[in-house]
């Protein structure tokens, strides 16, 4: 146990100067740290331009998402998100497609993994593909939604399960824009006990409350898009 372990340093035969090896690092990074000299252009010669990377704006919001609750099923969350992210590129199924194949044995399997829904779409749609990551943070996502990709993540939730009662549970949450401004993601939420009062469409989010719950499943996200967009 940490509070019970002592350090002892054992002595060494040939201890190391510490000021000479300070002297050598400081003298390494002098080195490295010195510029060059650069020879001066020729006549006529053109700099190459500097690439930088584009800024990014600061509030984004998909078209063309048509959202689908999991409602009147049990535990659909993973079909009914990746049907909205395939709907999103054209694809005329919907969750019950989806669910009747990665819940094949009954509707009570209470989770589905990000690996069976992009095996479900390598095996059944031609011309669809996805990438799965984890570690993900705010600036891919953002970078990925700016340039027309909408990103599905796996994150925990406080919720009133079928049970009725308020616990944690595991969710899918298909992010669909940000607004910087007000420091939020934008997301469509299949799960929804009240969808009259409080409807799952383009729901917000404060980037800390997401990341909290994005932590619990080690920041996966899935990304489906086209084939032809594989580059």
């Amino acid at each position: 146990p940490p509070d019970q372990a002592v350090f002892q340093p054992s002595q060494q035969t040939n201890p190391l100067n510490v000021e000479t090896m300070v002297a050598t690092v400081r003298a390494e990074m002098l080195l490295t740290l010195t510029p060059a000299s650069t020879p001066t252009s020729e006549l006529g010669h053109t700099p190459e331009p500097t690439i930088t990377s584009t800024p990014l704006p600061a509030t984004v919001l998909l078209d063309g998402v048509s959202y689908e609750h999991q409602h009147g099923r049990t535990n659909y969350c993973g079909p009914a998100n990746f049907s909205m992210a395939l709907t999103y590129w054209g694809w005329e199924g919907n969750r019950d497609v989806i669910g009747k194949v990665v819940m094949p044995i009954n509707e009570k399997d209470k989770n589905v993994m990000p690996y069976e829904l992009q095996d479900y779409i390598t095996e059944n749609i031609p011309g669809m593909t996805s990438i799965i990551r984890s570690g993900g943070d705010f600036e891919t996502v953002k970078r990925l939604i700016s340039a027309g990709y909408p990103v599905i993540t796996e994150k925990g939730i406080y919720e009133t399960d079928l049970n009725g009662k308020f616990s944690w549970m595991g969710h899918y949450a298909f992010v669909t824009g940000y607004e910087d401004a007000n420091q939020v993601l934008i997301y469509q939420d299949s799960y929804q006990p009240e969808p009259e009062e409080n409807p799952g469409q383009n729901r917000r989010m404060g980037y800390e409350a997401f990341v909290e719950g994005w932590r619990a499943f080690n920041y996966v996200f899935v990304v489906v898009f086209p084939l032809e967009k594989q580059n």
